[in-house]
């Protein structure tokens, strides 16, 4: 079942790429023309190229047409690093995700995303699992995205594209820390919370389309 898997993932990334460029374009979450609200609708254009690559891996996978043994970070590293001002560029795109990574480690430790769910439709059943796997998924989340930011600023620095890692370079990250295995462990935890978050949210949030 494994080539089906495949397909199912990369349809669900295309609607999902394609949920994201709405977010940013039409401003669903009412983020503004500010400093920090243009930086996140910056930052889920960035994510949308980098879920479009995993996307476009595993409908190649699926059809035996590559191995993805080369990321999509790395791909998409290496043709910016051979454009002007190249490692630049790089290192901006890894700025944005670190301070994307930080930003949703604050907002799960001072529980404001709660503020994006339509919580007079929700029962208390659901208001806790929202607070309880956000809190948690987003923390988790801030952190590995914050090493993915990292490993891009790396790349610029090294001109590398080797240095590049997604969120499987991540994770082996935190696997080779002292108590690597419980670390990852914990990770897995939350970032499985995470998708409890988002599944709440894609039910309850709240939206609007301003520019």
């Amino acid at each position: 079942m494994g080539e089906v898997l495949l397909w199912i993932i990369g349809t669900g990334l295309i609607g999902y790429i394609a949920w994201v460029i709405i977010k940013s374009v039409f401003n669903t979450s009412n983020l503004g023309k500010s400093v920090s609200g243009m930086i996140t609708r910056i930052g889920y254009i960035i994510g949308a190229g980098i879920y479009g690559g995993l996307a476009l891996n595993a409908f190649q996978i699926a059809m035996h047409a590559g191995s993805g043994e080369r990321n999509a970070e790395q791909t998409m590293s290496a043709m910016l690093l051979r454009q002007p001002f190249g490692p630049w560029l790089v290192s901006g795109i890894g700025a944005i995700i670190v301070g994307y990574g930080l930003f949703e480690l604050y907002s799960g430790m001072t529980k404001k995303f709660l503020g994006k769910f339509n919580l007079q439709k929700m029962n208390e059943h659901e208001r806790k699992v929202a607070e309880k796997s956000g809190k948690t998924g987003l923390i988790s989340r801030g952190v590995v995205l914050a090493l993915i930011g990292t490993f891009f600023i790396q790349t610029a620095l090294s001109s590398n594209p080797g240095e590049a890692k997604g969120l499987d370079g991540a994770l082996a990250e935190v696997s080779q820390q002292p108590f690597g295995q419980w670390l990852l462990g914990i990770t897995a935890l939350g970032l499985t919370l995470y998708g409890v978050y988002e599944i709440t949210r894609g039910r309850y949030e709240r939206m609007s389309f301003g520019k």
